[in-house]
């Protein structure tokens, strides 16, 4: 899946994020972005403004959260060598059973 909405990156060429036990893939993607990028993301709680241009957008605007937890929950993501590939605006995210890593995905 690939979607541009203009987020840059920060210098840094990578990042992992090591997902916890019962911590959803979704929230881990979020988290591990949103820490790479230094950018707070916008929650249904929160809301986005003009003001808040500089936040991450939703993940689930890039991609099915539901499916993408039980993708890599589910019975092949225990499989070692599965992964999941995506973009999420200008960053390329790779999810695999606990970790998830994050690049600019010029």
């Amino acid at each position: 899946m690939s979607v541009s909405s203009g987020l840059e990156a920060p210098a840094e060429e990578t990042y992992h994020y090591e997902r916890e036990p019962g911590e959803p893939v979704s929230e881990a993607v979020v988290t591990a972005v949103s820490e790479f990028s230094d950018r707070p993301v916008v929650t249904p709680q929160i809301g986005a403004s003009d003001e808040d241009a500089d936040v991450l957008p939703p993940l689930y605007d890039y991609v099915d959260t539901d499916a993408l937890d039980a993708l890599v929950t589910g019975r092949r993501g225990a499989d070692a060598g599965f992964s999941v590939t995506f973009t999420y605006g200008a960053y390329l995210v790779t999810v695999r059973k606990w970790v998830v890593t994050v690049t600019r995905s010029d």
